[in-house]
């Protein structure tokens, strides 16, 4: 599995250092302004609908089942994808259209609390993120079936290229003052990568005969019957979503905007850590034994947690000086600087409990428990929306990640019930308290911030190197690093 995490992380990480370096641009051009509020309420508005079947759904349905399949029945794993590969085309195509002929409502659904003039700036970029929806769908097919071969090119290159194009028309759209490029350049960079995909496509299913239509029948039949459980978890997922960016144009622009420079920050360790390991979990533990399955799962849960809580109090006891020193130029104001700030903190307290359940969620789904995975999750994401209604009025743009927060907790505690890792869970937790509250100590200190980050890194540098499980993998790293040389 180290491989296949090396690859996708990887990719991850220049698509994630050019996601940020975009953000940088687009703090500085846009700022928090109405701008930048039109296109997050766009971008919610179009990518919302077709991740209803389009990313947990393939990923926790067909990814298994078609690495399983293609080695004990070729012919109907061929039959799988055709049939799925049609079903989520055609599905995409109705959404993408409806979503252009119902842009208005839509916008004004998800955008209460924005002004007329930005409503009519996101429909325009609404509009121009829909021509690129099937191959936004598209890619991620193509992307799951080569993971399926253990092939992680298109998964690592999609966040690479989808950051060039959103920089080409970020750039674009401030110097010629049209907004819809925003979302052209998003639309560009999926039509380019489903052509640099499909060479790999077709070299991955040469030979292979065109399936019957009794074959792809079956295909899409094992495909609703391993899927069904979690269907109703990307509907969760996107209404809580939608609820959450509402809420945030109810908040004013600057939170509408803040949210995402914030979860910029919270979002790299996702993408750069989380995913590519929970999509190495998905095709490398399909198939073993449950004690196999659960012995990975605690030497993850304990690794994730020792890791990212010391850094995550240290991230909160120092969010202002980070959102100054990556956002505050340009069009990024003090106070979207005091908002963003305000959002990142909460956001943290909670990012430890993201990551690990992130993982944890795919170990369930390599077990086939994808029902458990459905209830977790429901539960999870009810009980961060909870918080976030009956909090929003009263704390203010504060809410938005605190109920980001209580989903992260309530679902890390629901996996570590799931998998009988609690005790794990409690024995990492307290491996954490002393870092912890020496940093917090150290951060009372009346030094200057250069001074207290490099004692402060010092001590997490210290407290890594008693840690086995995170002198295991850099044993194993370094160790993979000697095999290579001549």
């Amino acid at each position: 599995m180290r491989s296949a995490v090396k690859s996708l992380l990887l990719g991850g990480l220049l698509g994630k250092l050019l996601g940020v370096a975009r953000e940088f641009v687009f703090a500085a051009l846009f700022g928090t302004g109405e701008l930048a509020a039109a296109y997050r309420v766009a971008q919610t508005a179009t990518l919302a609908p077709v991740n209803l079947f389009a990313s947990d759904t393939l990923a926790s349905g067909f990814l298994p089942l078609h690495t399983t399949l293609k080695t004990s029945d070729p012919a109907l794993a061929r039959g799988l994808y055709r049939a799925t590969t049609i079903t989520v085309a055609a599905l995409t195509l109705i959404v993408a259209t409806l979503l252009i002929v119902c842009r208005a409502q839509w916008v004004s659904l998800l955008g209460p609390g924005l002004n007329s003039s930005t409503r009519h700036m996101a429909e325009s970029i609404l509009v121009a993120i829909s021509i690129g929806l099937p191959f936004y769908v598209g890619t991620a097919m193509a992307s799951y079936v080569q993971m399926s071969y253990h092939v992680y090119r298109l998964a690592s290159l999609r966040a690479t290229v989808q950051s060039v194009g959103l920089i080409v028309g970020t750039v674009l759209a401030f110097a010629l003052d049209w907004p819809a490029l925003l979302g052209f350049g998003f639309s560009s960079a999926y039509i380019a990568l489903w052509v640099i995909s499909m060479p790999s496509m077709k070299r991955l299913t040469a030979g292979a005969p065109t399936p019957s239509r009794s074959t792809m029948r079956a295909g899409l039949g094992m495909f609703w019957r391993n899927s069904r459980a979690v269907v109703l978890l990307p509907v969760i997922l996107q209404i809580g979503l939608v609820i959450e960016r509402a809420t945030a144009t109810r908040l004013g622009t600057t939170a509408t905007s803040a949210l995402d420079y914030a979860r910029t920050l919270t979002d790299t360790a996702v993408v750069l850590v989380a995913a590519p390991v929970s999509f190495a979990v998905l095709s490398q533990l399909a198939g073993l034994s449950r004690d196999a399955i659960w012995a990975r799962a605690r030497h993850l849960l304990r690794l994730g947690i020792v890791c990212s809580v010391p850094l995550a109090v240290f991230g909160m006891l120092h969010a202002k000086e980070i959102t100054e020193l990556l956002f505050a130029r340009g069009a990024f104001t003090q106070e979207s600087v005091q908002v963003t700030q305000v959002i990142l903190v909460s956001l943290l307290a909670g990012l430890p409990a993201q990551l690990v359940a992130y993982v944890l969620l795919r170990v369930l789904n390599a077990q086939m428990r994808n029902a458990t995975t459905l209830w977790l999750t429901v539960g999870s994401v009810c009980a961060g929306t909870a918080a976030l209604l009956m909090t929003w009025s009263h704390v203010g743009p504060a809410s938005l990640g605190i109920g980001s927060a209580v989903t992260g907790v309530v679902q890390l505690l629901g996996c570590c019930w799931a998998l009988r890792l609690s005790s794990t869970l409690l024995v990492s937790l307290g491996v954490t308290l002393l870092p912890s509250l020496a940093i917090v100590a150290i951060n009372q200190a009346p030094l200057g911030v250069p001074t207290l980050w490099a004692i402060e890194v010092l001590v997490l540098s210290m407290f890594a190197g008693t840690v086995k499980e995170i002198r295991r993998e850099v044993e194993n790293a370094m160790l993979a690093i000697a095999r290579r040389r001549p």
